[in-house]
Parts: structure tokens; sequence; C-alpha cells
């Protein structure tokens, strides 16, 4: 939904996972795979002519048996229940940039990231990078593709 003053979005996202995780009692390292249903909320602001502000929630299910998603190390694949807040200004009617933060509640770590968004009425391409403090923490590219299929 989208109106002068802002939108809301909703949405799932489904994803396998190949995590990483080490068994400590046998010094095993293994790797396994999760199946992920994520379904998210979003709601955006105007804040003046060319600037959206974004806040939202997501929350993960991830589908395996043998491990739970404690035992698992985190890596640039993994997706957690996260809390989001971002500034989205538009350059023009083609370029935006992006910047978000996020605190993931699975994994205990908070999530920093900037992009780029090229795009077209219907079609967008998004690239940047993204931080994440879990763990050791570490940095990873971002690249999307996205589809709007009311504009």
């Amino acid at each position: 939904m989208e109106g002068d003053q802002g939108a809301l979005s909703l949405g799932v996202n489904v994803g396998s996972l190949n995590l990483d995780f080490s068994d400590e009692d046998s010094g095993d390292d293994d790797k396994v795979n999760f199946l992920q249903i994520s379904p998210y909320i979003a709601g955006s602001v105007r804040v003046d002519e060319n600037t959206l502000w974004h806040i939202g929630g997501r929350y993960s299910h991830f589908e395996e048996d043998t491990i739970d998603i404690e035992d698992v190390e985190v890596t640039a694949t993994t997706s957690g229940t996260a809390l989001h807040t971002g500034i989205e200004h538009a350059y023009s009617n083609r370029t935006k940039f992006l910047a978000d933060i996020a605190y993931d509640t699975t994994f205990e770590g908070v999530r920093a990231g900037g992009a780029v968004l090229f795009g077209w009425d219907n079609f967008r391409l998004k690239l940047g990078l993204s931080y994440f403090t879990a763990e050791d923490g570490f940095t990873w590219p971002i690249v999307g593709l996205w589809w709007r299929f009311d504009a």
C-alpha cells in the first residue's frame, strides 16, 4: 500500500541456507542446510519530498531437525529475526541512496549498511555493502534485484 505520506509493505522470503557449525565435543566442523521462512513488515514515512524513513521487522523461522540455531556459526548467508530502520534519499527518479541499521535478535548483533538503488519504474538494481557485528564481525556485498508490480 502506498499513499502521499508513506507506504506499508508486507512480504515473505523463503530460502535455503548452508551454514557452518563446529561441534566442540567431537572437534568436527560440519555444514547444515536450513530452510528459512521469513515474513516481514515495513512501514515508510515521507520525511521530505526526496527522503523516506523506513522502520520494520522480520521474523525468521529455520527448519533443521538435528541442531538448534544457537549452535550455528554466523556467516554472511545467515538471517535472523531483526528490527530495522533506515533512510532512503532520492537523488533522482532513477537513483536512490540507502542507509540502514538493524538489530538481529537471533544472533545478537548489529547490522549496518549502505547501498545505491538504480532503477526504472518497475525494475531496480541494489548494490552496496553491509557489516554485521555478531561473532568476529564481517562485511559482505549487497546485490539485489527488485520487481515492483504496482508501479
